[in-house]
């Protein structure tokens, strides 16, 4: 997959158990609706998630805030009274069999249990893209460059000193409304 994708790709497997086998938490903040993993959140990955074992019930959300879309970092967990007042139903909301698979994208919100009057839910994530974004690599090769540039022998320009009073006509204080 690493090579199909062109980057890292990680996997992990999860197992759910069922009613049966633990205390029933639940995922909407009302009645039980079978046993769940994690809080509501929203992963910095590109998620393919594929039903092994059992079923689970998937809720997909988009992302809260425009700037979470595509987030580089995962979020904090949500409280289930949280995501039902962003006033949005999810978009996907499917139970997921042997052999399905979801997709979920870097900053959609999602949240899963299993289906209450069954047994145990198994499901392997593999994800990609985590820390792959053209943010990631400027971040990574500025610096280097700004440093090689800034020690080039060959060119001393962004050694110079800044020119004198640059703050009073230099930024975006300064720049013309429109």
């Amino acid at each position: 997959l690493e090579l199909e994708y062109g980057c890292m790709v990680g996997a992990n497997a999860y197992l759910t158990p069922g009613p049966k086998d633990a205390t029933m938490t639940s995922a909407r903040g009302g009645g039980v609706d079978g046993c769940q993993g994690f809080a509501p959140h929203y992963d910095d990955i590109e998620a393919f998630v594929l039903q092994l074992e059992g079923r689970k019930q998937w809720r997909v959300y988009p992302p809260p805030t425009a700037s979470d879309e595509l987030a580089r970092v995962s979020s904090r967990d949500y409280k289930p009274d949280e995501v039902e007042g962003w006033g949005t139903d999810p978009t996907v909301d499917a139970i997921l069999e042997p052999g399905d698979v979801l997709y979920m994208p870097r900053g959609w919100v999602h949240q899963a249990h299993t289906v209450p009057s069954e047994g145990h839910s198994l499901h392997l994530t593999v994800s990609a893209y985590q820390g792959w974004s053209w943010a990631d690599l400027l971040e990574l090769i500025l610096p280097e460059a700004l440093e090689s540039a800034a020690s080039s022998g060959t060119s001393s320009s962004l050694r110079e000193g800044l020119p004198r009073d640059f703050l009073s006509y230099m930024g975006a204080v300064h720049a013309e409304a429109g």
